[in-house]
């Protein structure tokens, strides 16, 4: 037994255990878990079911069986509804997520029925085939997002394997046809959040790496195993490679422009359930895939704080609590890796990290490189979800990260509002200010930015050197003036030109957690991280309306940043210039 892996597990199971609540709230709330974050119990606490099972079995201690139980028994009174479904929560009636609960009591019953009496064995059976029996039609018949639909091969093929009902695999070999529907020319998986065959303007299509990666890829190599479909297998190892780029050097995934960015937590996303089962699953396909999965579980570790996950890694500098959502959720890719006894293969360099690294995504817009210690992705991405606040565009430059001190600027949504309310929560301390380097102009409740601009023309010959031109734009494409940029990638500098042809500000959230010292001399910031110092210089003033002890705090990525301006007047050239000492 890996013990790095149990000793995760136990603090977050140890925590929700915590959390949950006893008889004295009334049998209506009891076997519920409050959320720390979100002040209510999420309804999907019951997903914790399968893992509680895994650390009983281990540790042969009855409270984690006890948790268990009662779990069950409060989905079944406060989630389960009379068609056979499970909704989200209590204040949402979304219903897809009872393929999820299928699965989860599915991989309960396949490795601890032996913990149960038969009656309860009975009983989670019927469970699920009441779940299976009603999700199926209910995500065939809805436009729904892709993830849903590629979770229902998994959903019949595990349904049928533990009630012995044929009828059920026939059904899951069928629903498996439909997957090939949503691959892009670059083996991406898309329709994200909604899986019609949108293409937009720019021939973008809805993509999303976190759910993609953490949660759709995996449901379709279990399906493959379950019913050894061997051409699903197949395409499982192409959607694998394509997306196993996206992952940094420490473990965290680039999702800084996906269609569900407003949801990124540094490590995936908050609601999805990780990628350890998938990359470990295939890892003797590729020497990559072991070491991203250890990895990224190495950056739960470090995200961990007072008994639970939380989304990125400055939540417990900048004072915001952890949803219970997140815990739950990864600790049963852990409990997958405890109850397959998974060994870690030797530590290995990324195929990504060896030498320069350039890859452009037509269908999305996206380039993402490497030159020397830097990291980058720049986006011109034009899909948009929700009234022009759920993407940035423009040519923006999602992503800069450096090896010796991580992420330098990472995106966010422009306005963050709850896309999905139950889903996600308000920062408590710190405004919500989008955190993407920009170009923008404010007059009052007008602002026109460059994140806006879906027509923003990018070029590069080398992948290393972009120009940029574009129109700073509102939320509903009316453009007020023209902006360039310009971006130099080079081994030990990146160098970054800005120009407007109206007067506008240029915005610069450089990641720094609040326990970072930040020194402003009027033209040259530096971050005084733990083993380097990040200068960022200017040929104009740089100023700071927070001042440089505040920080803004940003769900997306879970970043604090340094909030950093420089005014552009006068049509002048801005250089900036990015080293790490």
């Amino acid at each position: 037994m890996n013990e790095r892996y149990f000793n995760l597990l136990k603090q977050w199971c140890d925590r929700l255990i915590e959390l949950q609540l006893d008889e004295s709230f009334g049998p209506l709330l009891e076997g519920g878990v409050i959320c720390p974050a979100c002040h209510y119990a999420h309804g999907r606490s019951g997903d914790a079911i399968y893992l509680m099972l895994t650390m009983a079995k281990i540790t042969n201690d009855k409270k984690y069986l006890d948790c268990a139980l009662k779990l069950y028994e409060w989905t079944e009174k406060a989630m389960a509804m009379p068609d056979g479904s499970m909704i989200n929560d209590a204040f949402s009636n979304w219903k897809g997520i009872s393929a999820f609960t299928a699965i989860g009591l599915c991989e309960a019953l396949h490795y601890h029925s032996d913990l149960l009496d038969n009656e309860t064995v009975h009983r989670w059976k019927n469970r699920i085939k009441e779940l299976t029996d009603f999700v199926v039609p209910y995500i065939d018949n809805m436009f729904s997002a892709v993830n849903y639909k590629l979770a229902l091969p998994a959903t019949l093929a595990y349904t049928g394997k533990i009630l012995g009902d044929e009828s059920y695999i026939k059904s899951a070999r069928e629903h498996a046809e439909i997957v090939y529907n949503y691959i892009t020319p670059e083996n991406l998986i898309f329709g994200e959040p909604k899986s019609g065959e949108f293409i937009s303007e720019k021939g973008c299509y809805r993509v999303d790496i976190g759910y993609n990666v953490e949660e759709s890829i995996y449901l379709l190599l279990q399906y493959a195993n379950l019913l050894n479909d061997q051409k699903m297998k197949d395409l499982v190892l192409k959607l694998t490679k394509a997306h196993s780029v996206f992952y940094l050097p420490d473990g965290a995934i680039d999702n800084s422009f996906g269609t569900r960015s407003a949801k990124w937590s540094y490590w995936g996303s908050r609601t999805s359930d990780g990628c350890q089962p998938l990359f470990t699953s295939l890892a003797d396909e590729d020497p990559d895939y072991s070491e991203i999965a250890e990895r990224n579980f190495e950056l739960l570790e470090k995200c961990t704080s007072d008994g639970l996950l939380h989304g990125g890694l400055m939540y417990a500098t900048a004072k915001e609590a952890a949803c219970t959502h997140h815990s739950f959720c990864h600790a049963k890719v852990l409990a997958h890796l405890l109850d397959k006894n998974y060994t870690p293969k030797e530590r290995v360099a990324l195929s990504t990290e060896k030498g320069d690294f350039y890859r452009y995504f037509d269908s999305l817009h996206v380039s993402i490189l490497r030159k020397g210690d830097f990291r980058a992705t720049v986006s011109d991405y034009d899909v948009d979800i929700v009234n022009g606040n759920t993407f940035c565009s423009g040519g923006s430059i999602t992503l800069l990260y450096h090896n010796k001190i991580g992420a330098i600027f990472a995106a966010s949504v422009p306005e963050y509002f709850l896309v999905e309310p139950t889903n996600m929560q308000y920062s408590k301390h710190t405004g919500e200010l989008c955190q993407t380097l920009r170009i923008e102009y404010k007059d009052g409740n007008r602002v026109y930015s460059s994140i806006y601009d879906k027509k923003a023309k990018v070029e590069t010959t080398d992948g290393y050197n972009y120009k940029v031109s574009g129109a700073l734009c509102n939320k509903n494409q009316n453009a007020l003036d023209t902006y360039n940029m310009q971006y130099e990638f080079n081994e030990n500098k990146v160098t970054l030109n800005f120009s407007s042809n109206h007067d506008a500000t240029l915005y610069l959230p450089i990641i720094a957690a609040s326990n970072e010292n930040v020194q402003n001399d009027g033209k040259k910031v530096t971050v005084h991280k733990e083993n380097a110092k990040l200068v960022i210089t200017s040929n104009l003033p740089i100023t700071s309306k927070l001042g440089e002890e505040k920080r803004n705090f940003n769900h997306c990525g879970g970043f604090e940043t340094y909030y950093a301006e420089v005014e552009l007047k006068d049509k002048i050239n801005c250089e900036i210039t990015i080293t790490v000492e």
